[in-house]
């Protein structure tokens, strides 16, 4: 299996640069093609780089516990694992539904959260490998509006959640900003590197979750040097309180960027 060596090549970028929390490196795929992948789920059929909902969805099994074991393997015990699943609402959105089995994206992700994304966070967090989940949604802050079901679909997560869950909204969150406070998770990750004015919005409102600090470039070339960074953290500190920081981390994913940026 070559992509065991690059999680392993993962790990250890991650662990040699200081990454207290690391993940497998996601390297099997992307956030689509991982969890919407035919051999681990029936009804779905891809078509270059579009996944199409064929008939009634079901699970055939776990994608990432294998990776996430080979992980915990090799790493250290006093690392944690935070491993990243693509919520429901974001694998609903990208499959284009071709049967009448669902009526709309809705009646798909909540399929998708029952019968994919929650069986997966049971498994991984059983096995006793991973101490925090994190369900990544692009769509939701990309979206000119958030449905009511986004916040039904976390609360199902939370009732079958044992570990902490991080919600990572990538884009500007600051309008969903109150929609997010509401979703009963542990931590939202949020993108204040491209987006400062959610330090606004962040620190004018009351809610119980902590703050993952998106505080460097996942787009560019350039590497910020530990000066500038550390600026933006303590600018965090003051803005958002230290205690309400869980993790300091890039806004996004890095998939663009080549492995020595």
């Amino acid at each position: 299996d070559p992509y065991l060596w690059s999680i392993d090549e993962a790990l250890e970028d991650f662990t040699s640069a200081g990454i207290e929390v690391p993940s497998t490196g996601q390297s099997r795929g992307d956030l689509y093609s991982l969890f919407l992948d035919p051999k681990f789920v029936k009804g779905i059929r891809w078509n270059g780089a579009e996944a199409f909902v064929d008939d009634k969805i079901s699970r055939v099994g776990s994608n990432r516990l294998a990776d996430v074991l080979h992980a915990r393997s090799v790493l250290p015990t006093h690392y944690e694992i935070k491993e990243p699943i693509t919520d429901a609402y974001t694998l609903a959105r990208f499959a284009k539904i071709n049967t009448g089995s669902y009526a709309d994206a809705r009646e798909l992700a909540v399929e998708i959260n029952r019968k994919i994304v929650i069986p997966e966070i049971e498994q991984l967090q059983d096995s006793g490998a991973v101490s925090w989940i994190q369900l990544d949604s692009p769509a939701v802050a990309a979206d000119s509006f958030t449905p009511d079901y986004f916040v039904g679909l976390y609360e199902e997560v939370a009732a079958a959640a044992k570990i902490p869950v991080v919600l990572h909204a990538c884009g500007d969150a600051s309008r969903v900003f109150p929609e997010l406070t509401r979703t009963k998770v542990h931590t939202l990750s949020l993108d204040f590197y491209h987006y400062p004015r959610l330090f606004d919005e962040a620190s004018r409102r009351n809610y119980d979750q902590l703050i993952g600090l998106g505080c460097t470039d996942s787009q560019s070339l350039r590497v910020e040097t530990a000066e500038e960074t550390g600026k933006m953290i303590d600018f965090a500190r003051a803005k958002l309180g230290e205690d309400r920081i869980e993790f300091v981390h890039p806004h996004c994913g890095q998939r663009n960027l080549n492995r020595e940026v």
